[in-house]
């Protein structure tokens, strides 16, 4: 959880006395997007991100710009869903793979006797195989990753100054 403190205390600091740190006020042409998962657990980053620029996130926006070079995008609600995390862009298929003849519970109070989780998934199910699973499903959250990078292609360009090589 140490890094998610980091993160909100960074996002409230940020806007209040933009002593920005490097990765954020030096490579401003390059994108810096922090993905979170769009159901409860998002209360703190949507408070970070008020904080710092006050901007609401509903979860419904493709991307919200939060200042300088940082963007945040939430995993998109799909299919009229009311929330959404990075494991539901996965195809049933391949949430179904048993490991250790446990079976894959996404949520994060589960029966270790008879579920693995999340890291689990990601370590033992997702690396090993990422050759050959069917990455279609993460096409919506691609998109707003894409729009986030090109809207900020495009502030770059009108920032430029004239003849100049833009921020």
């Amino acid at each position: 959880m140490a890094i998610w403190d980091d993160t909100f205390q960074f996002l409230g600091s940020a806007a209040c006395d933009c002593n920005l740190p490097p990765v954020v006020s030096t490579f401003t042409r390059q994108v810096l997007s922090l993905l979170y998962d769009n159901d409860s657990g998002a209360s703190g980053i949507r408070s970070a991100v008020k904080s710092a620029c006050a901007k609401t996130l509903t979860g419904r926006e493709d991307f919200v710009h939060v200042l300088e070079n940082l963007y945040v995008v939430a995993t998109p609600l799909v299919g009229g869903a009311r929330e959404s995390k990075i494991e539901d862009f996965f195809d049933a298929a391949i949430k179904a793979t048993v490991v250790g003849g446990k079976a894959f519970d996404d949520s994060n109070n589960f029966d270790s006797a008879t579920h693995y989780g999340k890291k689990v998934f990601a370590h033992s199910v997702v690396r090993p195989n990422a050759n050959a699973i069917n990455f279609a499903g993460f096409r919506p959250l691609l998109s707003n990753l894409v729009s986030a990078i090109r809207s900020h292609a495009a502030a770059a360009v009108a920032a430029a100054p004239a003849g100049g090589a833009g921020p």
